[in-house]
């Protein structure tokens, strides 16, 4: 019997593009009998927690991906186009890697994150990458406009770019000398309406003939994958996602309709034109598919996929504390602070900002939280001396003494009685010494919950 695994699909972390939360996704994936699913938002990965979270509550095995936003220029070039390519993390690695990249990506972000085959290659171990839909860095070489993802398969023809067999081989290439798993995305799920998948199609498996691995076998005959594009659950759900397109082109329905009826080309018209980009049922993609072992392909990638945990304990950066231990820095700075901004109070009420201290750095070192006053400390003090405006204090860090001699904050909390026990106390730490590092961050969630008071 075959299967499938959907492995292109959208969550709405795709900004103003994909409709469904992930839990919506969830449960789709249940009532098709999906084992598995992937998620490959537009140039993000923000809603691989909530999505692995979900999956994993239903038993399902949750596949953590990117739909990358790509370049084959200088990614700080304002004027390079962008494509797309679809890579999964097969593995705690792989995410590691996606994590890294996806930031990379944000560092040259124009418009959208972007990066280049150059950028991707030092973190591609662990990822699977596919060939993309239309609109990927692939199908775009193949021709000399974009427009004819609009056009009959015949005229589509006529804007290949000279000698396309050979252009796809080398794109093919240049893509297996990144990633170490690559795949032929066969795209097909919209064909009735974009003849043109099926030429991509065509030459993208014959350019892909000419590869040939170590074992003898052709990348054309194992690693063509059949995939969907969802962006949102079911068919009946492509008018809600419509609504997002027209608020994402700042336009309205009366006016994508005007446009169309006049035969002017509509942005994302797809969209606004076919309601297939749901997740599809194998009923669905056997309709489409030129081979059914495509379809299992998808099921091999998911068994590839290594089930690992997205999330760990917090991981703060190491503060320089110039060979003084971080208890000694936040002890000598505090001081530091009393001098500057208590010396001058009579010895009875020193007593008693003495008492406060001691008893705030008790509970602080024993929740290991002097690095995290330390850092914060910096980034404040860095932001007022660029001038950036600060507020005085925020909720019930304003009743922390040691916020205050760290210039954090601008609040004596002892002269408004506040209670440094609003913000952090000893109940909310543990009662016996908890390595952070063995600790499952969900657990330490829970355990923080349970001991809120």
């Amino acid at each position: 019997m075959t299967s499938f695994i959907p492995l292109h699909v959208h969550s709405h972390f795709s900004i103003l593009d994909g409709l469904s939360k992930p839990e919506q996704l969830t449960a789709r994936c249940v009532e098709l009998g999906y084992k598995a699913c992937a998620l490959t938002d537009h140039g993000t990965i923000s809603g691989c927690v909530a999505f692995h979270r979900a999956m994993t509550k239903k038993g399902l095995k949750p596949i953590l991906g990117c739909e990358l936003y790509v370049t084959d220029r200088d990614p700080d070039d304002k004027e390079a186009k962008v494509s797309h390519l679809c890579v999964l993390a097969k593995n705690k690695k792989g995410w590691d890697n996606l994590v890294a990249l996806v930031s990379k990506s944000n560092e040259h972000f124009y418009r959208k994150p972007r990066v280049s085959l150059e950028m991707i290659k030092p973190y591609s171990e662990g990822l699977i990458a596919f060939s993309g839909h239309p609109g990927s860095t692939l199908a775009n070489a193949l021709f000399t406009t974009r427009e004819v993802y609009g056009m009959s398969r015949e005229d589509a023809q006529k804007h290949l770019v000279p000698n396309a067999y050979k252009v796809a081989k080398d794109e093919i290439s240049k893509h297996l000398d990144v990633f170490d798993d690559f795949y032929i995305e066969s795209q097909l799920i919209d064909k009735e309406r974009m003849p043109v998948t099926l030429l991509i199609d065509m030459i993208l498996r014959e350019a892909a003939g000419a590869f040939v691995d170590e074992d003898g076998v052709c990348l054309a005959d194992n690693k063509v994958v059949a995939t969907g594009d969802s962006h949102y659950c079911r068919r009946e759900d492509a008018i809600d996602q419509r609504v997002l397109l027209c608020s994402n082109l700042k336009t309205t329905f009366k006016e994508i309709e005007q446009k169309q009826r006049m035969g002017d080309p509509v942005p994302l018209g797809g969209f606004f034109e076919s309601n297939n980009y749901h997740i599809p049922s194998v009923e669905d993609m056997l309709a489409v598919v030129v081979d059914e072992s495509d379809i299992q392909t998808s099921v091999d990638i998911a068994e590839m996929c290594e089930e690992y945990e997205v999330l760990g304990p917090p991981m703060l950066p190491d503060f320089d504390c110039g060979g003084m231990t971080q208890a000694e820095y936040l002890t000598a700075s505090c001081r530091e602070g009393f001098k500057k901004k208590l010396s001058d109070l009579p010895p009875e009420k020193k007593q008693e900002y003495g008492d406060r201290f001691r008893s705030e750095l008790a509970v602080i070192s024993k929740a290991k939280l002097e690095g995290y006053f330390l850092i914060v400390q910096d980034y404040v003090k860095y932001a007022k001396d660029q001038g950036q405006l600060i507020g005085p204090a925020r909720g019930s860090a304003g009743g922390s003494l040691i916020s205050y001699l760290l210039d954090i904050t601008n609040i004596d909390p002892i002269k408004y009685d506040l209670l440094f026990s609003r913000f952090f106390n000893k109940a909310r730490s543990y009662k016996e010494h908890i390595n952070f590092k063995e600790l499952d961050y969900l657990q330490f969630v829970e355990k923080m919950e349970q001991n809120r008071v």
